[in-house]
């Protein structure tokens, strides 16, 4: 279920299952999972891939509440943007995170001419969004290829903002970038 999260110990072997989100049994559907989740640097909060941010905490009943939403790019679909990938730059006070929008890039089969990704960036202490810029489609013998934003992340000193993205292309064939930002 992919709106249903949980704290698990993997300090031990095999990892142990705690418990889950407040959100399991209570109000769920307002604040979405929706799949990968990212933590920020200090590791207090939680992203999900649909932009919702939860507080982690070692208290339980503080644990996995919904603290809102990073602002993501409006919709096209009926599913709306998804992140791809996210990292929190603490000293720089940035999050810089790859957004898609469902229906264009994950349906079977993937309608390139219409997928693009974005990536932004935004506060990381007011989570306001401060930049947002489009991976264009690529056109490679006539034929336009989606530009798909796989991975963002910052140097480990994090001065530096490193995408890698893949020309969405037939797999065989498939070529990826590694662009600085």
């Amino acid at each position: 279920d992919s709106d249903r999260f949980g704290k698990i110990d993997v300090r031990q072997v095999p990892a142990q299952w705690l418990y889950d989100s407040a959100y399991v049994d209570g109000p769920r559907g307002y604040w979405p999972v929706c799949g990968n989740l990212w933590f920020s640097d200090d590791g207090a909060t939680i992203f999900s891939a649909c932009g919702s941010r939860f507080r982690a905490s070692e208290s339980l009943d503080q644990d996995m509440l919904f603290m809102g939403s990073l602002p993501l790019a409006p919709p096209l679909g009926s599913y709306g943007m998804r992140i791809e990938s996210l990292d929190d730059n603490a000293p720089h006070q940035e999050i810089a995170l790859v957004e898609h929008d469902a229906d264009y890039c994950t349906a079977y089969p993937p309608q390139p001419s219409e997928c693009f990704s974005h990536v932004a960036l935004h506060d990381d202490t007011t989570f306001s969004r401060n930049a947002v810029y489009t991976l264009a489609p690529i056109s490679v013998g006539g034929t336009a290829y989606g530009q798909l934003g796989l991975h963002v992340f910052h140097s480990a000193d994090g001065s530096r903002r490193f995408l890698i993205s893949a020309l969405d292309a037939a797999p065989a064939t498939r070529l990826y970038y590694l662009s600085e930002f």
